[in-house]
């Protein structure tokens, strides 16, 4: 899942923040396939996840609740957690792996790290896809604390005008830190973003 690949961070956030998918194949297991994607975001959620969403229905801070974002998936849904604690994506990995939906599950993060837990609970990688960076004009990109931001949405739904807005009005007594990552954490409608990490960006332009 490339949407999930290119996301700018610093190597210790690298090691602790994970996304996992869980997807059905179309025309092979779609159908029926609601239930068992309920059930791996329900195992993430019980497991420590700060993030669930569904590209289809957006993510449980906009929806309100996990449970108003279970109700809301369909077959065919595509389920995503973030975790920010390595041992929690672990558990929910094990237990997923004991769940045997039939789902494919897809895992974000550092290559090693990822490794370690496959090993550790028994499976094989079918595919790795690593991202070599951006390359060209990379001038005109927006700064690396923007980028942080940015690319925590790989739809790009949170945009650099969304965050210069954020630290405009937080720099003017505005609004507050909690607000601007709010805002951004429900534009991200396939859960992918870090409101614990945004904060912690967003805190450094005070």
């Amino acid at each position: 899942m490339t949407h999930t690949l290119h996301r700018k961070t610093d190597i210790r956030d690298a090691k602790t923040e994970f996304l996992l998918i869980g997807m059905a194949t179309k025309g092979i297991n779609d159908k029926g396939s609601r239930e068992k994607l309920v059930k791996i975001l329900e195992i993430c959620k019980a497991h420590g996840a700060i993030n669930l969403g569904d590209t289809q229905q957006s993510n449980m801070y906009f929806l309100g609740s996990p449970e108003e974002l279970y109700k809301r998936m369909v077959d065919g849904a595509i389920a995503g957690a973030l975790f920010d604690n390595k041992a929690n994506l672990l558990k929910a990995l094990e237990e997923i792996k004991e769940e045997d939906t039939g789902m494919s599950i897809v895992v974000t993060g550092d290559i090693h790290e990822i490794k370690g837990i496959c090993d550790q609970i028994g499976i094989s990688p079918h595919t790795i896809a690593l991202s070599l960076g951006i390359k060209g004009r990379t001038e005109r990109l927006p700064s690396e604390d923007y980028l942080q931001l940015m690319t925590m949405c790989g739809h790009g739904m949170v945009t650099e005008h969304m965050v210069k807005t954020a630290i405009d009005e937080i720099r003017k007594g505005k609004t507050t830190v909690d607000k601007g990552v709010l805002q951004m954490t429900k534009c991200c409608v396939c859960g992918c973003f870090n409101p614990k990490r945004a904060k912690t960006v967003l805190n450094g332009f005070e």
